[in-house]
């Protein structure tokens, strides 16, 4: 994925004694963001469809 965006989205600790670690960057929470925002804007097209279609 992080390939495919061209950003980094996680930072990684390999794992030892005191274990491991995986944490989000900047620009994946900011993708996230961005995400949600487009994933609402979708919603709300495919309620007015609905709507238009079958008028609830």
């Amino acid at each position: 994925m992080e390939e495919r965006l061209g950003i980094k989205l996680v930072e990684r600790q390999a794992g030892g004694r005191n274990g491991g670690w995986v944490n989000l960057t900047k620009d994946a929470r900011k993708f996230l963001r961005r995400y949600e925002l487009m994933e609402e804007g979708i919603k709300e097209i495919v309620d007015k469809k609905f709507k238009t279609i079958f008028g609830k």
